[in-house]
Order: structure tokens, then sequence, then C-alpha cells
């Protein structure tokens, strides 16, 4: 398996509907081979079986409701107590989503958990994520025969490797790492320093003295030049190096022993290689017996790093699937919102384009209907009057409803000008007080002008409509990260009489209004899911007698 690199997914689902679709859309996917079990025992049977044994398994959780039948956590539990599938990672599929279900699974050994029903793109990513621990966890544990013949160090390193690959995030892997590697080798001292990719320094990220207690307030973050120190020379000539006395070593950096007031006589320092490139190194300070590191030693802390490597690759990797699952959720949303913008402007061009055509005869028809009447018939010149008016505010309605649809160029654009803009365009009552807290050099955006001046006017309007005896209505913007990436917000907010719980829940719907006859329920709609096609969105915080405020986000042009 160690030099096969045809990804093979096992699925084991009992709905054929799901196992097909699954079946089929991997098996799309280049470089996928993808087989199925309907069961628990046919499952267990794949993963032990040397020509269908998988990469990674996707587990449905429930499998069947037949009483004494096998359910998903049944054939985890089986898969994680043979060492011969210990290590196959596990992504359960189940309609469960309680946190308690999530919990059972993950402590069972399962390596992920989507809820159904779930997102394809989501799942790709999570499986080309476990399916490269794969290989790696493959790989080290083919090897590890050859580094021990002792059952007890054997069992030690599988669980060590265990804990490792399931170690949750970066915070987890040294302090996972560190405890086991004295144990094994029987270390006075031990330290975990990972690699800064961008300065080439080697910085600390967990020690334990001579007494087993971790050091904190000396070490953590501690940073250790390139090259410089035993440590140092091991990443520069990524092999293990064993230096039975350090005062008889030109690399020894005696910094360390300074600060925390311990002495160095030996030091095992092994690093930590991932495809070639070295992400780390761990060190062991003198063997408690007072006997040398032997060459034995070296190659049961390799075989530990193995792991370790793998861990903190993985931990970065789920680092990297949460910021891409984010994206995905960010563009999914801009998506769906710029197909309901297209979709409500078909609607609203063929609405007005129909209203124009039947309205747009009435005029002609009043100015007929005056030239045959009574000129001097006063009742039916006021009727004929509410007639034309009542024409011209529905032509203008119809018009109001396509012009923030309009479809535009978008320019990068700066927030204090466009908002002096936008405040222009409304006549404030002398009984609204405007204050204005604008952040100074923020960065532009990029944005449809009309567009973007439309969502403020909406929402200036909104507020002192909110505010009939008067107030003060507050403009504030800063720069903030949101869900990792740099956004302007900006607030407008009142102290009118705040939005009722009920209404608040609806407040973006479409066609919702509260203005009765005077709205048309589009505005709050349109500047929200405007504002999600760029990336952006809107929220309201508001309560009963308080005042609402209506927060902007837009993303940096950056």
């Amino acid at each position: 398996m160690a030099t096969e690199r045809r990804p093979r997914i096992l699925v084991v689902e009992d709905d054929k509907q799901v196992r097909d679709l699954l079946v089929t859309y991997f098996t799309s996917q280049e470089g996928y081979e993808v087989i199925a079990a309907a069961n628990g025992p046919e499952a267990i049977q794949c993963c032990r079986d040397s020509e269908t044994l998988p990469h990674l398994v996707l587990l449905d959780i429930t499998l069947s409701y037949a009483e004494g039948a096998m359910d998903g956590y049944d054939v985890c539990r089986s898969l994680r107590s043979d060492p011969g599938t210990a290590y196959i990672p596990i992504i359960f599929l189940t309609e469960r989503d309680e946190r308690v279900d999530k919990i059972a699974g993950l402590e069972l050994g399962a390596d992920d958990y989507i809820a159904k029903p779930f997102d394809l793109d989501e799942l790709t990513l999570r499986v080309k994520r476990a399916l490269r621990t794969s290989y790696l966890l493959q790989e080290v544990g083919e090897r590890l025969g050859e580094v021990s013949e002792k059952e007890e160090q054997l069992r030690t390193i599988r669980e060590i490797g265990g804990l490792l690959a399931q170690a949750p995030d970066m915070a987890h892997l040294p302090q996972a790492l560190i405890h086991r590697v004295m144990e094994l080798v029987g270390g006075q001292a031990s330290s975990v320093l990972l690699v800064d990719k961008k300065t080439g320094q080697l910085v600390f990220q967990m020690s334990l003295d001579w007494q087993g207690q971790e050091i904190r307030d000396k070490l953590e973050g501690l940073t250790v030049p390139p090259g410089r120190g035993i440590a140092g020379q091991a990443v520069q000539r990524k092999e293990p190096m064993i230096v039975p006395d350090v005062r008889e070593s030109p690399y020894f950096y005696p910094v360390i022993d300074e600060l925390t007031g311990f002495k160095t006589n030996s030091v095992l320092a092994v690093p930590m290689l991932y495809e070639d490139e070295v992400v780390g190194v761990i060190e062991v300070i003198n063997k408690c017996d007072g006997a040398p590191f032997t060459e034995e030693d070296a190659r049961l802390v390799e075989a530990i790093v193995s792991f370790a490597a793998i861990a903190v690759q993985n931990a970065l990797y789920l680092e990297q699937l949460e910021e891409a699952l984010v994206d995905l959720a960010r563009e999914r949303v801009s998506r769906i919102a710029i197909g309901n913008l297209a979709l409500v402007n078909d609607l609203a061009t063929t609405f007005v384009h129909r209203l124009n055509n039947v309205m747009g005869t009435i005029p002609v028809a009043v100015q007929e209907l005056r030239r045959l009447v009574d000129a001097k018939d006063r009742r039916i010149a006021r009727y004929l009057e509410c007639v034309e008016r009542d024409v011209r505010r529905t032509l203008e309605m119809a018009e109001d409803l396509r012009r923030p649809l309009r479809s535009q160029e978008p320019e990068e654009l700066s927030l204090n000008p466009l908002l002096e803009e936008a405040m222009t365009q409304i006549i404030i009552p002398d009984n609204i007080t405007v204050n204005k807290h604008l952040a100074d050099d923020l960065p532009t955006f990029i944005a449809v002008p009309m567009h973007i001046r439309e969502v403020f006017y909406n929402l200036f309007n909104n507020a002192m409509e909110a505010m009939p005896e008067g107030g003060d209505l507050t403009i504030r913007s800063r720069l903030i990260e949101w869900e990792g990436v740099k956004c302007i917000e900006v607030d407008v907010a009142d102290i009118g009489q705040g939005i009722p719980p009920e209404t608040l829940s609806r407040l973006f719907t479409l066609f919702f209004t509260t203005k009765k006859e005077k709205g048309l329920g589009l505005g709050l709609w349109w500047c929200k899911t405007y504002l999600q096609t760029i990336g952006g969105d809107l929220v309201v915080r508001s309560k009963v007698g308080q005042g609402s405020t209506f927060t902007v986000r837009l993303p940096c042009a950056s």
C-alpha cells in the first residue's frame, strides 16, 4: 500500500440511493477508486482484505435498524481495535447532528463528521485532507516493524502515533508528543520546537524539566536562530544528532541552560520530516540512567517523529480546510444572492414593461375625457386629477422597483466620500441630529457605486422614519476581521421604538414590509442580497423602546 498512490475510498451506507450517489460522484473524480458496502460485516471484510484495503472510509452511523445489526459505531470500534486497520481515516456520514453523537464518534477514533444532507464540495475537501494523511500513516506503519522488535516499544510507538494522528490542533501536538517520548527513551527533559517558515527560526512549543513539569514562562515562544544549537544542526542536516557530551560539541547552545538553570550533559535531537521538508525537531536531554543516547534511541524517536510530522501537517491542513470551508460558504451565499437578484430583476423588468404599456394609455385617455366632458364640472375635473396622480405614482413605484436592480460595472470605492454623497440625497428633518464617527484611512472596497449608495440611502431613510419625534442618527465605521477576511463595518443606528422580535425575524424577507401602503417590501431584502453578492452582509440588532442598529459589512479590496 505504501507505493500505491491511487486513492481507494470505501463507502459504507445502507441507503442504496445515497451509496450509489457517493460511488458515482467520487468515481468521477480523477484518480479515485471507490468500493461500497451496505452493512458492517461487509465493510470490515473489505478493510481486512489486502485487495480492497481502503485509504479512507466514509461510514454511515445508523447503517441498519435491525435488532442486533452492526451500526457505524460498531464498525469504527472494530477497525480501531485491529492493528491492521487502526489508522485508516474514518469520516462519519449521518443524519445525527447532535453534539453528543459527534463526541461519541470522535471518542471512538473517527477523524471527521459530516451531517446529512451533506454538501459534496465540503465533503470533497475533507476527503482530500484525510487521504493525504492516510498515505503517510500507512507508510509509517509499515516501517514500524523495522524500527524495533520489542513488542512493548512497538506498542508504545503505535499508541503515540494514534494520539498524534488524532490531536485536534497545533496546541495539543507538543503535549501529546513530549510526555510519551520521555517515557520511551528515559530522558530527564525534552523540548519540541517547530520551524517558523517565514524566518527559518526554531520556536519552542513546549518543554519539560527534569521533574516532568512544563516550563512556560522561560521557554515558551523562545526562538533559536537557524543553524544554532544541536537542534538547529539536526534541522539543517535533516538527520538525527546524538551528542554524548555537549561540552565537546561546537554546536551546544548554552543560552537555554542559563535561562532554566538546567544542566545539559547529553542530547538526542531528531528532525520532523514531512515530504523532505523539516517542520520541527524534538530534543531529549540526559538519559535518566546516565548512559549516553544510542542509535536505537534515535530510531525509536524517528518512528515517533514520523507520526509527529504528519500530525503537524495534519493540524495545518485542518486550519487550511476550515479557511477553505469559510470561503466556500461565503461563495455559496454570494452565488445564491446573485441568482436571487437576477430572478427578481427579470420579474421586475417584465412587470414594469407591461405596467408601462397598460398605464401609459391612461393619461392620454384622461386628456380625451377632459375634451369630451364639461370642463366646468369640478367634481369630474377632481376625479380626473386623482386618476392622473395615481397613475404617476404607480409608474414612479414601478421605476423605484427597477432602479436598484439595474446592472452596472463595479468600481474600487472609498467609504467616507460615498457616505457623504449618500447623505446629500436625503432631506434631514430639523429634529434629527446626525452623529458621524468615521474611521480614517480605511481600505477601499469593490462595489457598484449606485448600488452601494442605494444601500446607505435606504438605511438612512429607514432610520429617520423610525424617529418621527426626532432623535440621533449615528453613523460609525471601523476596520474588522470577519470570518478570516478584512472588512469595513458601518453601523447606522437610530434611537426609535425598535423592532419587535416577531418582525425582526422577517425583516430581510422579500416583499415583507412594515410601511403598509407606502412600502414594497423590497428595500431591506435588496440591501442584504446585494451586499451578499459582493461577499458582504447586512445584520441588525434591535431592542423595543431603545432603537435599532443596522450593520453593513464590506470586504476590503485587497
